[in-house]
């Protein structure tokens, strides 16, 4: 049997501006905004991406031209049709697509209108339904008090400020108004959430799942109540919601509920059916130089997930750790390597790759006796 060497993933980015209105529901008179677009090219085959970085950028400069500096109002393919974030997310979606990237399994494009909304449209090339996600952002600081990073000891009260996320997740728009979800109704709902929290200490905030101030518990308490929150016909077009607070660029950790059944009929959902039933911790490693000579910078974000509603999935310590020494072996790895290779690297898709699977197999190979789930390492 053939070795599984897994997916290999490509992020590249890019902006356009343009002109628009909304009719009907929204009513929006002519208006502007700058876009800054992501499109994540997942691949499959060998583990090797089987587009370089450089064709990858020209597909989405190419897409985003047709729209750059337009009045989509007059452009061809939205006739009769309001160019929400959702609806040009699927737009820019199908013309990479349409370029025909060689063993292309999965792509993702993310369209950010600010840095407080965006919205994500994912799809897997061969079939199956998109999903939307529309996604909001509130910040908070609060105080807590967590056990030392030893594990050990008596725990000290310390602070952070908190960027939390609620992405509202979706397979079908409306077909009036062209929108998953009401991003404003989305932010109401985020800052009901958060506003309490700001400036006080998490010891006064009772909730069965704050077993204790850490990130990834604070997060299954939001996604537990903003599942709560969502009843009546906005909530129709939804199948899930997820939270993401981070609490520094190196940390963030997730949680989603599935939406049940009957949410959009005015139910009151059960508080045992909007448990996050699943959960994840992101961490990302600190920036390594593969070669002292070398302009190529490696960073480390290790996603392990879990499903289930226990507290205690995972060891977070020993993940950071891990993620620690993982960087550690590889950089002493590259300062043995030859000089004249580190120039080679940063142009070399493939060499990114083969350090992506390097990384992934050390920390599988310490994580995933204390995660359950996946454990994604990228470069």
């Amino acid at each position: 049997m053939a070795e599984d060497l897994g997916t290999a993933c490509l992020t590249v980015r890019g902006r356009f501006r343009i002109a628009h209105s909304f009719s009907g529901k929204l009513d929006i008179p002519l208006h502007g905004i700058t876009y800054v677009v992501d499109a994540k090219f997942g691949f499959c085959g060998n583990g090797e991406p089987a587009t370089s970085l450089a064709a990858a950028e020209q597909m989405l400069a190419d897409v985003l031209a047709r729209y750059d500096r337009t009045n989509l109002d007059c452009a061809a393919g939205f006739q009769n049709e309001n160019t929400t974030c959702e609806r040009i997310a699927r737009a820019v979606w199908e013309g990479v697509v349409a370029h025909r990237p060689p063993s292309l399994a999965h792509l993702t494009i993310t369209v950010k209108e600010s840095d407080v909304a965006y919205v994500e449209y994912a799809r897997a090339v061969s079939a199956g339904a998109g999903v939307y996600a529309v996604a909001v952002r509130a910040r908070c600081m609060v105080g807590r008090s967590l056990r030392p990073p030893t594990g050990d000891g008596e725990e000290t009260c310390e602070g952070a400020t908190l960027i939390v996320d609620a992405l509202f997740r979706g397979e079908a728009l409306d077909p009036e108004a062209g929108f998953l979800f009401d991003i404003c109704l989305g932010e109401q709902l985020l800052n009901e959430l958060v506003a309490p929290l700001h400036q006080r200490h998490l010891r006064d905030v009772q909730h069965d799942l704050l077993a204790t101030h850490e990130t990834e518990h604070l997060a299954s308490m939001l996604c537990a109540q903003l599942a709560q929150k969502l009843a009546g016909e906005a909530a129709k077009p939804l199948c899930s919601v997820r939270i993401v607070v981070r609490e520094s660029d190196l940390l963030a950790a997730e949680a989603e509920c599935a939406l049940p059944l009957g949410l959009g009929s005015g139910l009151t959902p059960n508080p045992a059916a909007t448990q996050p039933s699943v959960r994840a911790l992101c961490l990302t490693g600190p920036y390594t130089p593969l070669h002292p000579a070398a302009c190529l910078l490696a960073t480390v974000r290790v996603e392990a997930r879990g499903a289930g509603n226990g507290h205690d999935w995972f060891d977070r310590r020993q993940i950071e750790r891990a993620v620690d020494e993982a960087l550690d072996i590889e950089a002493e790895r590259a300062d043995v390597a030859a000089p004249g290779g580190a120039a080679e690297a940063c142009a070399a898709t493939s060499g990114l790759a083969a350090l992506s699977r390097r990384l992934w197999a050390r920390l599988a190979t310490s994580i995933i006796p204390v995660a359950a789930g996946a454990i994604i390492a990228t470069t």
